[in-house]
């Protein structure tokens, strides 16, 4: 069992450049309590560069977490080049970390 944060991809116009995503739980004391990094993925697990990705063509990225203990936690992303051109403001006019989502275990 664990949580699923299910994310849609679909890019307007043709991407010149790979990108990769953090997708993060985050406690009520911002604490990162489970992570995920990397490119997308599609539903049979095989990753797809973003550079390779139609426009106006929908892609379902899953990533799953292990089931965190009970409480509050925040569902934060952010989209980034990999390493060494780091963090990329592609998603938020607020800046590169956006919250997804606040979820509850129960």
């Amino acid at each position: 069992d664990g949580v699923q944060v299910k994310l849609w991809w679909m890019p307007d116009t043709a991407l010149a450049q790979d990108y990769s995503v953090s997708v993060r739980l985050v406690d009520g004391a911002g604490q990162v309590v489970a992570q995920t990094d990397g490119p997308p993925t599609d539903q049979g697990g095989t990753t797809v560069n973003t550079s390779q990705m139609e426009p106006d063509h929908m892609l379902l990225d899953v990533r799953t977490f292990p089931m965190p203990p009970p409480g509050a936690y925040t569902v934060q992303m952010v989209v980034y080049h990999p390493p060494p051109e780091g963090l990329v403001n592609l998603l938020s006019s607020q800046g590169e970390l956006v919250t997804v989502t606040t979820i509850t275990v129960p």
